[in-house]
């Protein structure tokens, strides 16, 4: 009885941290598109329903990135041994040119159509967790 008490709660604490997280990308999405956190709640459950929710689950993948992104410079400091600038004013260069990249790359293979800017999101999301790697193994970005 113990053993599945405590699978219980564990189980029921995972469930809520996992809807919490989704809470708060969600939240994070509709302040910054306007569209209304239930709305877009709905669309990041069902991400392959409509255009516009691959859009959305594609902004949601690239905040966890980015989140990521954040927490290994952070937890790499502002300096990195080797590397002559400060890591965050070299990250704001990095993330300017792989915006700049992955706009001309998804404008190149979509041409102003319907999933453009999904391309675009997520070839920023890759080269994100690319760029976290590299921190995260010491690497100068």
């Amino acid at each position: 009885m113990t053993r599945f008490f405590s699978l219980f709660v564990f189980l029921s604490l995972t469930c809520f941290a996992l809807n919490a997280r989704a809470q708060s990308d969600a939240d994070e999405i509709s302040q910054q598109s306007g569209i209304p956190a239930s709305e877009v709640g709905a669309m990041l459950t069902h991400c392959d329903a409509n255009q516009m929710s691959i859009n959305m689950c594609a902004w949601r993948d690239r905040i966890v990135a980015e989140r990521k992104l954040q927490r290994a410079v952070a937890t790499k400091g502002t300096m990195n041994a080797g590397c002559p600038q400060p890591m965050n004013a070299r990250i704001d260069a990095w993330k300017q040119e792989r915006d700049q990249t992955c706009a001309r790359k998804a404008q190149k293979q979509y041409g102003g159509g319907t999933m453009q800017q999904s391309a675009q999101t997520m070839c920023e999301t890759a080269a994100t967790k690319r760029m976290t790697g590299r921190i995260n193994a010491g690497k100068c970005p």
